[in-house]
């Protein structure tokens, strides 16, 4: 008659475990789903700080040409006889930085234009450069929102977020506090925003 012998005695010394089928109502583990939620939520959250920090250099970048613009118009207004106190009421700088912005370009030509058309030039020009700022402003405003979602959720760390947006991590820390995260809309809307 043999002997009972351990099933770990009789396969050399491995232990075998019973291994449950899901099909006969096993425990299967199912916490695959969350963590590829939390991924796609990172993927679209990294893309659209990247898209808002894009929108904000272009348009960063645009005041700066336009700024620059702005500048040479009133030199050449002033070249062209235009008065000091007309360009600083339309400009809203000061007569002397009107004067030091003449003075910056002193290798003008005078154009013969009539101080009217100076004046409408850079009013279109202000116009131009003030929508720019704004539409900026509005951009900032939507990325210190998806920055405060990211780190009062802790979607992403703080060290990702400053090299998705070229801040520092305390400077992110100071910005996001006390603001609320808002309900985000879909990647598209953020999209046609930025």
């Amino acid at each position: 008659m043999a002997r009972h012998q351990p099933a770990a005695a009789r396969d050399g010394g491995a232990l075998r475990r019973p291994v449950r089928s899901s099909a006969r109502g096993g425990y299967r583990y199912r916490g695959g789903q969350r963590r590829q939620a939390a991924d796609q939520q990172r993927e679209d959250l990294s893309r659209l700080l990247t898209d808002k920090q894009g929108a904000i250099r272009f348009r960063s970048s645009r005041i700066r040409a336009l700024g620059a613009s702005l500048n040479q118009l009133v030199a050449q207004a002033l070249r062209d006889g235009a008065p000091v106190a007309d360009l600083a009421r339309i400009t809203h700088l000061s007569a002397l930085a009107v004067r030091r912005t003449g003075r910056a370009f002193d290798d003008l030509q005078p154009t013969g234009l009539a101080t009217a058309d100076h004046l409408r030039a850079i009013s279109r020009l202000l116009r131009e450069l003030t929508v720019l700022e704004d539409s900026k402003a509005a951009v900032e405003v939507e990325r210190l929102h998806l920055l405060a979602e990211a780190s009062k959720q802790q979607i992403l760390d703080e060290f990702e977020l400053a090299s998705l947006t070229g801040l520092r991590p305390e400077q992110i820390k100071k910005m996001t506090r006390g603001v609320a995260a808002q309900p985000r809309r879909n990647v598209a809307e953020h999209s046609a925003t930025g």
